[in-house]
């Protein structure tokens, strides 16, 4: 059911015109060039565009046509094709790659309400369904055309435009809060394990030791498959990363079959490719060969492991083995070097970074809830089962 107001269109009817971006020679790219390509590889899957990486030619005065001009609409073509995004105004000319084809709107509609409603889910899908190929899905312009959708009258659509721009906003806000915070931790974790931070009131030298002289490691060992079960008999069952949650264990089966176990509050390392990545587990469970568990002696704190083991995890690449996957063993772990601090000074690095984390996953928290309430408030304004109030004036 169409809206009071609004009404049923397709793409082609809002378009003024459409092109595939240019083809042009390799030779011709240039780090001096005088005109920006915008590749497919240049979005995000949200559809922003990284300026950035955007790679320059040297191109002639014919490819002037083609220069993209400001609200541009562009949408990938081929590949992960149906990327829409929206073009701004750059210092230099930039033209679309070969892989995007190029919309002109007309002056009827809002271009940020047009790049909102082809994100959506239910627009998405019927992109998708008019992409045809095998696993190499294609666009055509002529297809994207026919894409059906309602339409609000303009003032409408400038007003819903808004609102969802205020929310991106706060998004982007929440986002970049995140990534300084990250930053801060991985640049503060650094100088702490590399003894270039300490604490004023710690002057005890640090000692270097062997990771099995501090912990226990344990192996996991993967039960027989027959073992697994959905019905909760046994114990949990973490085989890999695919059991692993936001630094969390989140199994999905159960074994009855126990072969090597961990406890909550043991720090889980992945064995095997993606190798390193580190979690806590949340449960009392069996652990496949995926998995190795560690727990700190008497006299070490877990937590401090924990925070060392996740300022080493970019580190493992160096040790990882294997032609077919990466993986480590038990005496890499085992082996590895740690210089420790007194048990006080292990508490006290450990707290400082967990009140970091907690900011961490508090903006973590935060930035969910902004995108899953944006999305909910996108799905009614822009299907018209929630009106805003125009100003006519």
């Amino acid at each position: 059911m169409v809206p009071e107001g609004w009404k049923l269109v397709t793409l082609g009817e809002v378009i003024h015109e459409s092109a595939f971006g240019p083809r042009f020679s390799a030779e011709l790219y240039s780090d001096n060039g005088n005109v920006g390509t915008i590749r497919t590889t240049d979005l995000d899957s949200e559809g922003n565009i990284n300026y950035k990486t955007i790679p320059y030619a040297n191109l002639p005065d014919s490819f002037e046509a083609h220069y993209l001009k400001n609200n541009d609409l562009l949408i990938t073509r081929s590949g992960t094709c149906g990327i829409p995004c929206l073009f701004e105004k750059q210092d230099k000319p930039i033209i679309a790659g070969a892989f995007l084809i190029r919309f002109i709107l007309k002056d009827n509609v809002h271009p940020k309400y047009i790049h909102s409603l082809l994100k959506s889910e239910h627009l998405q899908r019927d992109i998708h369904n008019l992409s045809s190929g095998g696993v190499q899905k294609n666009l055509s312009g002529t297809n994207l055309k026919k894409l059906k959708f309602i339409l609000p009258p303009l003032l409408e659509q400038k007003k819903i435009a808004q609102i969802i721009s205020t929310w991106d906003m706060a998004i982007v806000n929440t986002e970049r809060l995140l990534s300084n915070i990250q930053q801060q931790k991985k640049a503060l974790t650094q100088k702490i394990f590399t003894g270039k931070n300490r604490f004023s009131e710690f002057n005890e030298i640090w000692k270097s030791y062997k990771l099995s002289d501090l912990a226990m490691v344990q192996m996991g060992s993967s039960p027989k498959s027959e073992a697994y079960n959905e019905s909760g008999d046994g114990l949990p069952l973490i085989q890999g990363n695919a059991d692993i949650k936001n630094r969390r264990s989140a199994p999905r089966i159960f074994t009855t079959e126990i072969t090597k176990e961990c406890d909550v509050g043991d720090i889980l390392l992945s064995v095997r490719a993606p190798v390193g990545t580190v979690a806590l587990s949340s449960h009392k469970a069996c652990i496949g060969r995926g998995i190795s568990a560690i727990r700190a002696n008497v006299g070490v704190s877990q937590d401090f492991l924990y925070q060392w083991f996740l300022w080493f995890e970019p580190r493992w690449g160096a040790l990882s083995q294997g032609s077919t996957f990466e993986s480590i063993n038990s005496d890499d772990i085992k082996h590895l070097k740690i210089e420790l601090p007194g048990l006080e000074e292990q508490k006290k690095i450990a707290l400082s970074l967990f009140n970091v984390d907690q900011e961490i996953g508090l903006l973590q928290l935060n930035l969910s809830y902004l995108k899953q309430e944006k999305k909910a408030l996108m799905q009614q304004l822009l299907t018209g089962k929630r009106r805003v109030k125009v100003d006519a004036a």
